[in-house]
């Protein structure tokens, strides 16, 4: 990735989302819209300045684990247990529900059942990032309602990884299910498993020590390596990184230090999750009955010479 890419990819996708949350902050709607168009105003399907997809996904992942470790840190390990069986039973219920539902529509709209199956499984689950900052603008995170939500959102994200093996297993035919399957879900049980059983001596016990040395540059880099660690390291049990992040946050939260953690993850999880909602944005095709032009959808960062950055610079055609 060239330095001057990352960094013009940067400018503007910061830049557009600052006017982007400013506009709908003056209408009163969620800042996440403000967002979500500054991503398609910077995206390959509108005329103008493109960005760099691939650099805003990536920095995206970072404002994933960073939110959904904060929202693990603001809620109670023990009220999350407490409503765990509402949240089992209504999500497994839910998934169920809505992968019949989709895979009816998908029949009756002419598709072959695999399709239909794919399409249903898409739709039955919802998004955590979404749901956190819904309901984080609405001071609502740590309400019961919200506590059930995250939680619901939780058994999603482990229905995922069922989802996947059965569905891969359908697509291509492999005699193996079972075995996969069973390889899958001990993967997740042990991540977990580790993560509840060492993660809650092993992190308060690191933040004590860091914070005993009273220098809080350390402190946010333990707190940031611990967030991207515990994700990164979730990535291996076939978890998603959000819900891995999201695991270590509640276990932190369990710490006497959670309110300095939260104080100090906060900035780090507004800017990235910023990106995050930009690249959706970048995804987003407002006009999907046009064709691009053939000169787009080329890229504004695209060098044509090897000159000092911010000279020669290609923009695209309008399509």
């Amino acid at each position: 990735m060239d330095n001057s890419t990352l960094l013009v990819t940067l400018v503007f996708a910061l830049g557009t989302a600052l006017i982007g949350v400013v506009l709908a902050t003056r209408l009163r709607q969620s800042v996440v819209l403000g967002y979500i168009l500054a991503g398609i105003a910077i995206g390959p399907f509108t005329p103008g300045f493109v960005g760099d997809l691939a650099t805003v996904q990536a920095l995206a992942d970072l404002g994933i684990i960073f939110l959904m470790f904060a929202i693990g840190v603001q809620l109670s390990l023990r009220d999350l247990l407490r409503l765990g069986l509402i949240a089992t039973l209504g999500g497994l219920l839910q998934v169920v529900l809505t992968i019949g539902l989709g895979y009816l529509a998908g029949v009756a709209l002419g598709w072959r059942p695999l399709e239909a199956l794919f399409f249903g499984a898409v739709i039955s689950n919802s998004s955590s990032t979404v749901l956190s900052k819904t309901l984080g603008e609405q001071g609502e995170i740590e309400s019961e309602h919200g506590q059930i939500g995250f939680a619901w959102s939780s058994v999603q994200d482990l229905g995922t990884i069922v989802l996947v093996v059965l569905l891969s297993a359908l697509a291509g035919g492999g005699d193996t299910l079972l075995a996969d399957l069973g390889w899958a879900v001990g993967r997740a049980v042990l991540f977990l498993a580790l993560v509840a059983s060492l993660g809650s001596w092993a992190l308060p016990w690191i933040f004590d020590r860091v914070a005993a040395l009273r220098n809080r540059e350390i402190f946010i880099l333990v707190t940031a390596a611990v967030a991207l660690g515990m994700a990164y390291a979730s990535s291996f049990f076939g978890l998603s990184l959000a819900l891995g992040a999201f695991v270590a946050g509640v276990v932190v939260g369990e710490s006497d230090l959670s309110h300095q953690i939260l104080g100090e993850i906060m900035p780090l999880r507004d800017l990235f999750a910023a990106l995050f909602f930009v690249s959706v944005g970048m995804l987003v095709n407002p006009c999907p009955g046009r064709e691009v032009h053939p000169c787009g959808p080329t890229r504004l960062l695209q060098r044509r010479d090897g000159g000092h950055p911010g000279r020669g610079w290609r923009v695209r055609c309008p399509p």
